[in-house]
C-alpha cells in the first residue's frame, strides 16, 4: 500500500471521527439546554449506558449449538490420562550466580540511599567487584536467620 494513500485515508478517518464526536456532543448539549426532563434523563441513560437495550445474537445457523457442544466436549473426551504425581522429595538448591548479582546491581535506580546510606550509584558502578563478594553470602551456610522474631533491631 502506498504510504501517501495510507496517510490521507488515516487523516480522513480521523477527521470523520472527530466531526462525528462533535455532532454527537452538540446534540447531547442541546438536549440538556431544553426544558424537557424526559429527554434529559434519556440522554443521561444513553451516556451512562444505564439499562441499555439488550441485544440478542442474530444467528440463523441451526447447527451452531451442536458445533459448539462438539468443540467444548473434546476437552473432556481427550483428557483421559491422570496427571503424574508431584514429587516433593527435595527442593532444588537456591543458586545465585555472579551474573545475577551484576544484573540486579546494574538495575538499581538513583533514588535515595538505603538504610545503610550506601548510594545506589556506587553499588551500580562497583557491581563487577561486589558481585563475587555478594555471591559468597550463600543462604545455605546460615544456621540462624539474620533477625530474630522477638526484636525488630538487628542483633
Amino acid at each position: 500500500m502506498c504510504p501517501d494513500l495510507y496517510k490521507s485515508a488515516k487523516t480522513e478517518l480521523r477527521k470523520c471521527i472527530k466531526d462525528s464526536k462533535r455532532r454527537h456532543r452538540d446534540k447531547i448539549r442541546d438536549s440538556f439546554n431544553t426544558r424537557d426532563s424526559k429527554k434529559l434523563w434519556s440522554n443521561l441513560n444513553l451516556i451512562t449506558q444505564y439499562k441499555s437495550a439488550k441485544q440478542e445474537a442474530q444467528c440463523d445457523d441451526t447447527t451452531l449449538p451442536d458445533r459448539l457442544n462438539y468443540f467444548y466436549a473434546r476437552f473432556d473426551r481427550d483428557n483421559t490420562t491422570t496427571p503424574a504425581p508431584l514429587s516433593c522429595d527435595e527442593d532444588p538448591p537456591f543458586v545465585i550466580t555472579e551474573h545475577d548479582v551484576r544484573c540486579s546491581l546494574g538495575k538499581l535506580r538513583d533514588k535515595a540511599a538505603g538504610p545503610d546510606n550506601i548510594k545506589p550509584r556506587l553499588l551500580r558502578n562497583c557491581r563487577s567487584q561486589l558481585a563475587s563478594v555478594y555471591v559468597s553470602f550463600s543462604t545455605g551456610h546460615w544456621k540462624h536467620p539474620l533477625f530474630q522474631f522477638a526484636s525488630s533491631a538487628p542483633p
